[in-house]
């Protein structure tokens, strides 16, 4: 699916080197709850120079929007066993969220009820 907004990827000056487009989700049981996995299609901007520029540990808050307000669900997480991905051609990009029974049920109580 595509995203509503773009997530940009970027540095702490602002430059940025490559946005999220897509993303493709799916939920999971888990052992105490479920788990909601996230694979962004990642598309790299054309660089002037070429120097390689590598992703490291991309991590991001997931927050639902209820009424206008944004409530934070939680912290999107990297695998632990990823390796830095050098950023030169369109990628996949897999982060998930684990959230205990009760959390689920929340956001599942929560999203249905708009």
């Amino acid at each position: 699916m595509l995203l509503q907004q773009e997530i940009r990827i970027s540095d702490q000056r602002s430059r940025s080197y490559a946005r999220a487009t897509g993303c493709n989700l799916y939920i999971e049981q888990a052992l105490f709850g479920h788990r909601i996995n996230f694979n962004f299609t990642i598309e790299v901007y054309p660089r002037e120079n070429g120097n390689p520029i590598s992703l490291l540990s991309w991590e991001m808050d997931l927050y639902f929007n209820e009424g206008g307000q944004s409530v934070l669900v939680g912290r999107m997480l990297s695998d632990l066993r990823e390796q830095p991905r050098e950023l030169r051609h369109e990628f996949t990009l897999s982060r998930y969220l684990d959230l205990r029974a009760d959390e689920f049920l929340q956001l599942v109580d929560k999203s249905c009820h708009l």
